[in-house]
Parts: C-alpha cells; structure tokens; sequence
C-alpha cells in the first residue's frame, strides 16, 4: 500500500450547490487529516458539509455562519472508503475557498 500527502482546494460554487470536494476512487482510502474554510468576502455566509450524501445524518459540519474575512479550521481525521465523498455547500457565490489536507492510500 502507498500513501501519498495531498491538498485540494476549491472555491465553493454556492447558492445551495453541494460542491464535491473530493472522492476517493474505487480501489482508494482516504484520511483527512484537515480542513480550512476561508471567508473572503464581505458579507457574512453559511457553510456545511457531508460525507455521503447530503442527507442530514451524513452531516459532518452543521450549517455553520462565518463573519467576513473569517476562518475556520477543522484538525482531526475523517476516513473516505472506496467511492465515498466529502461535500460542501455555501449560502452565497464565489464567497469562501474550502482547503482539504488529506492521505491517499491506494
């Protein structure tokens, strides 16, 4: 088994979009190590994030509100099995960049 270090950022699309932010492939493990959320905007938004799915029991961060220009950190480990995903969503457009620090173990 090989394990690689990995970052994926993405600027979420927002206005109710649960935007993929990673899927771990169909031979693939993936552990979270860390996530950021970064509001650069100047209004105040409202973030949340599933894993599998986008029903309220795959909730993994509830609908969180963040101030202009605020940040948030999430420091533990969440396990994606083969095929699984991590979602996010944002109330308001091109307002936050969500920064996923992860290891693949294929």
């Amino acid at each position: 088994m090989a394990s690689t270090l990995k970052n994926a950022q993405l600027t979420l699309t927002g206005s109710g979009t649960q935007d993929t932010l990673i899927t771990a492939g169909a031979s693939v493990e993936i552990i979270i190590k860390g996530i950021q959320i970064v509001n650069y905007s100047v209004s105040t938004i409202t973030v949340r994030m599933w894993v599998n799915g986008v029903a309220n029991n795959n909730m993994v961060l509830p609908p969180t509100t963040m101030e202009a220009g605020d940040y948030g950190a999430f420091n533990g480990e969440i396990v994606l099995e083969p095929n699984d995903t991590l979602r996010a969503e944002a109330n308001t457009a091109s307002a936050c960049t969500v920064t996923v620090s992860y290891v693949e173990i294929t």
